[in-house]
């Protein structure tokens, strides 16, 4: 199946209600976008479509691991991202070309047929990812995970330590 009708729902044959359809997310999803800079990633992208006579409410449960640079050490290591969503999908013929000043409503048009929701899982993925990336040996302790980085680390900042300007440790003095 090809990439753009991988990620599409066809709405128009549906009963009102709630349907699930689920995603997987993969290496060749992210190969799709341009800049994506997510690799070696195994995630499921589960959408709870709840169709109502005239919108949609998708929720999205994004849940599994990728690869990840720790930001401390650079040690390559399993991230899990676990994250939900919700958007709402409503028609509008009028409103397709305006951005709406709810980032949380999508607007189709009455003729459309299809729901792709390619772009969606990429961006909720994406801000699925935490900001900050530290590896699991990282996260309960001070210690860095590579020790031949926190020996560069720690000798840095004693030696910033050492050259303390004298007239601050006078003034010191002065505040006991």
């Amino acid at each position: 199946m090809k990439f753009e009708h991988q990620y599409q729902i066809p709405f128009v044959g549906l009963k009102q209600g709630l349907h699930r359809f689920t995603f997987e997310v993969n290496d060749e999803f992210f190969a799709n976008f341009e800049g994506a800079s997510i690799n070696g990633s195994d995630i499921k992208v589960d959408i709870d479509f709840d169709k109502k006579s005239d919108f949609f409410i998708l929720k999205f449960y994004i849940s599994g691991i990728m690869n990840a640079d720790c930001d401390r050490c650079a040690l390559v290591y399993q991230q899990e991202i676990l994250d939900e969503f919700t958007i709402y999908v409503k028609f509008d013929d009028r409103n397709l070309d305006i951005e709406s000043e709810d980032e949380d409503v999508l607007f189709i048009s009455r003729a459309d047929t299809h729901l792709d929701v390619a772009q969606l899982i990429y961006d909720f993925v994406n801000l699925s990812v935490p900001m900050q990336l530290i590896c699991a040996k990282n996260r309960n302790t001070d210690e860095s995970c590579n020790p031949e980085l926190s020996k560069f680390l720690t000798t840095e900042t004693e030696n910033k330590e050492e050259e303390i300007d004298q007239r601050w440790s006078a003034l010191k003095k002065l505040k006991k």
